[in-house]
């Protein structure tokens, strides 16, 4: 919990610092458990290379977008990008947490999928942008996007679809916060994907720096601590 003040503290002074050290602007979605969390590693990271930050939340495509076109200086936390489509996103090479994606349903609802192509037999929901659930869905006939975690949520308990795709953290941050419940995250897991931050390539100075920090953290324990320390509230 130290860790977790030192850090916070660090993004409320970035904004007051003098002209010379005008904070870095890292782009996020939507700030639910899993950026949360995350939120706390990469200001770690950045604090122990004498980098201001500011964190600014978007849209989850539109923050993307803004990475990319160089508006803002990195992004917190994504799947491994295609380059032809964001080329000017540099990813660090250090894996800071592994997403688990896969289906929620409602409890009770008697759902059964076992693989992705079971999806094509249900009614499928899933966030703008989530670029992870588009591929996991690509064969799905009967699909509808929604633009927040909130209302994708919403759509399934009132049955607007039979099953969402989401990651399991992040969802239990979304019910969590909302105090949503009759809900349930199905086994099997259907997708692991390592996630990663970005900097914009105008920022590729700082690659050797952040890489070097992220693989310090990760052997200190720092990342699974602040995960342990976020699921146990």
């Amino acid at each position: 919990m130290k860790n977790l003040l030192i850090v916070i503290l660090f993004i409320c002074v970035a904004s007051s610092l003098s002209a010379a050290q005008t904070p870095l602007i890292v782009a996020h979605t939507e700030p639910g458990l899993l950026i949360r969390i995350n939120m706390v590693v990469v200001a770690e990271a950045y604090r122990r290379i004498n980098i201001p930050i500011k964190m600014v939340t978007y849209p989850n495509l539109r923050s993307l977008i803004e990475s990319n076109a160089g508006r803002t200086d990195a992004e917190m936390l994504r799947v491994k990008l295609k380059t032809e489509k964001y080329p000017n996103l540099i990813r660090v090479p250090v894996a800071l947490y592994t997403l688990e994606g896969g289906v929620w349903a409602r409890t009770g609802s008697k759902v059964k999928i076992n693989s992705l192509r079971d999806l094509n037999k249900y009614h499928v929901g899933l966030r703008v942008g989530e670029i992870w659930a588009i591929k996991a869905s690509k064969n799905v006939e009967n699909l509808i996007t929604i633009p927040t975690a909130e209302l994708l949520f919403r759509m399934l308990l009132k049955k607007r679809v039979q099953v969402i795709l989401f990651t399991k953290v992040f969802g239990i941050g979304v019910i969590n916060t909302h105090s949503f419940s009759g809900l349930e995250f199905l086994e099997p897991t259907l997708v692991y994907s390592d996630l990663f931050h970005y900097i914009h390539k105008k920022n590729i100075d700082l690659l050797p720096k952040l890489t070097e920090t992220f693989r310090q953290m990760k052997q200190e324990g720092f990342m699974a601590k602040t995960k342990s320390e976020f699921l146990k509230k």
